[in-house]
């Protein structure tokens, strides 16, 4: 299992999210229920530079130039290389999940176009979900297996080393997702 359940893992998954996005650690605690302390807090800030040191110089640098020049410079944003206005009150916010949020937009994008591309029409995108319609006789793990191609297609193209996808089948969203396993995509 690339990333197993494990207790260390649900507290960064319940600290990620709020951090970035600038909550202040009472916030993070409150917002985890029950699975983060202060102390803990603490622990995940201090330990962000040091575990992942280019994702912590590239935040620090991000928070930087929204402060000092309120914008996103151009070679922070890959998607179109022009600088991205941004209040100084969105440093420490939403500056880098703004960043994120359109770099995630633009992998599903093309994640999109390419599942079209094959045959399987895009019924329904939310946030990090896709429902696809595929056409009926089409063998449910020769299915899963052209997406699992496609992910890594466009991880490639992105630049994502490493991704891991819950798919799984059934006539509607709720049996696709209650069938769904995790499966590793390595670019």
């Amino acid at each position: 299992n690339v990333f197993p359940d494990n207790p260390d893992r649900d507290m960064v998954k319940a600290f990620i999210s709020p951090w970035l996005y600038g909550a202040r650690k009472a916030r993070i605690v409150k917002q985890s229920k029950g699975k983060l302390t202060s102390e803990e807090v603490d622990r995940l800030i201090a330990g962000v530079p040091l575990m992942f040191p280019e994702a912590g110089a590239w935040l620090k640098r991000l928070k930087s130039e929204i402060n000092s020049n309120e914008h996103i410079p151009a070679d922070m944003n890959p998607m179109e290389e022009v600088a991205i206005p941004m209040p100084r009150k969105f440093a420490g916010t939403i500056g880098a999940s703004f960043t994120m949020q359109r770099f995630g937009a633009s992998f599903f994008r093309l994640l999109l176009a390419k599942t079209a591309e094959i045959g399987y029409e895009p019924v329904v995108f939310v946030h990090d979900s896709v429902l696809l319609r595929i056409p009926k006789g089409k063998a449910p793990m020769k299915v899963i297996e052209q997406v699992r191609d496609v992910l890594k297609y466009a991880a490639g193209i992105k630049k994502i080393h490493a991704l891991v996808v819950t798919m799984g089948t059934g006539n509607n969203w709720y049996e696709a997702e209650h069938s769904g396993e995790k499966y590793p995509v390595l670019a």
